[in-house]
């Protein structure tokens, strides 16, 4: 759960806010609707609230498309996957295993191929759409637990323990979390 404050022996506001941030990730606690109904029923009281955004649906009989409230209710799972944020998830997943990619090139850049970018794209947690029980999905990802079937794909990919700490975006920003 460290933030990484460029060693110095005082803790900025700025670590403090990313570790709070982490530990509300990691214990589920993010204000989403359903937790502020509970916490603040007084507050709180229209149990009819839901998801705030707005998503483009068709129409049964026209075939038209419109935009409608999203009616689910605001999980922390939900916040992530909600049809109108998943093309941002999308493009935040893309741009991550693009950068693993490029670490990668600095380590063995003879082995970066259109191959690898693909194998990193069909993992289970990569991917917003696959919500499977064999590995972790994308939101147990996104609070900080890191599958031990990445670090055995990097392994397999030839790098050692030290150089994936060393060059992944991943592990310092969630160092300190648990394996799954």
């Amino acid at each position: 759960m460290t933030y990484n404050d460029n060693g110095k022996q005082i803790t900025s506001f700025d670590a403090s806010y990313w570790k709070q941030f982490k530990i509300k990730l990691f214990t589920l606690t993010i204000p989403t609707i359903e937790i502020l109904k509970n916490r603040y029923p007084h507050l709180y009281n229209n149990y009819s609230w839901t998801c705030p955004n707005e998503v483009t649906r068709m129409e049964y009989k026209t075939d038209t498309q419109i935009t409608v409230r999203c009616q689910n209710n605001e999980s922390l799972d939900h916040v992530f996957l909600c049809e109108a944020v998943k093309h941002v998830m999308r493009q935040i997943m893309e741009n991550l295993i693009l950068r693993i990619t490029s670490d990668l090139r600095s380590i063995h850049p003879e082995k970066i191929t259109k191959r690898l970018l693909q194998q990193l794209s069909e993992l289970p947690y990569f991917n917003i759409n696959l919500q499977s029980d064999s590995d972790i999905n994308v939101t147990q990802f996104i609070q900080g637990f890191i599958p031990n079937s990445l670090f055995n794909f990097l392994k397999k990919f030839g790098c050692n323990a030290l150089e994936i700490e060393r060059t992944s975006p991943i592990l310092p920003a969630y160092h300190g979390l648990f394996l799954y």
